[in-house]
């Protein structure tokens, strides 16, 4: 009887000890990222030489509720998530998801420290990179009457694209493949880290 109370004994430690280190387990089996904002700062965004941090993008998913993925995906196709190189002047202008400008009555708006001219079209500026990410989280949540964030949830990319891209816009096409080419890039990235996205 006793032997049967220590090996059940011994059972229980042995589960609890797994769990406890399936828990504590490091969320990459290729790097022990501690979080989210090291793996996107060392996988995603270091790689572009990205003005934006990877605590820009958590922040604006636990604020603004856009998953990380969607940010990936969206200012990839536009900036090259914040390239210098890549993404162009906007990138320089901490405007990552190529905001045109409307005025400045628009909630995305208030925040805009002016307005550039690049190729025949004005755009939002804004002072920092952080600002930048928050004023265009704002044009994803109330933009076009609030219709991107259930776009977003049904994965629907094709009618984000012929929204946010413009329907009658020239590459089109390319455009809207390219967002699935780097949602499935991305996600499969994170999933190689233990991220379930």
């Amino acid at each position: 009887m006793r032997r049967r109370l220590l090996t059940a004994a011994a059972l229980g430690a042995v589960i609890l000890a797994a769990l406890f280190f399936a828990w504590a387990a490091p969320a990459s089996a290729h790097g022990s990222y501690p979080n989210t904002a090291a793996f996107l700062d060392a996988e995603v965004l270091g790689p572009h030489h990205s003005v934006l941090q990877g605590s820009d993008l958590v922040y604006i998913w636990r604020v603004y509720g856009i998953d990380i993925l969607d940010q990936l995906v969206i200012t990839g196709a536009e900036t090259s998530m914040g390239d210098p190189r890549l993404g162009g002047q906007l990138v320089r202008e901490n405007n990552f998801g190529c905001l045109r400008n409307h005025g400045p009555d628009k909630p995305w708006a208030v925040w805009s420290d002016g307005v550039i001219w690049i190729r025949g079209k004005d755009w939002y500026t804004f002072p920092d990179p952080t600002i930048g990410m928050m004023s265009w989280a704002r044009y994803i949540k109330l933009g076009v009457h609030g219709h991107y964030p259930a776009l977003l949830e049904q994965n629907n990319w094709i009618a984000f694209a012929r929204i946010y891209y413009g329907a009658d816009v020239p590459g089109l096409g390319e455009y809207t493949s390219n967002l699935y080419a780097i949602q499935a890039r991305y996600r499969a990235l994170a999933r190689a880290h233990g991220f379930a996205w």
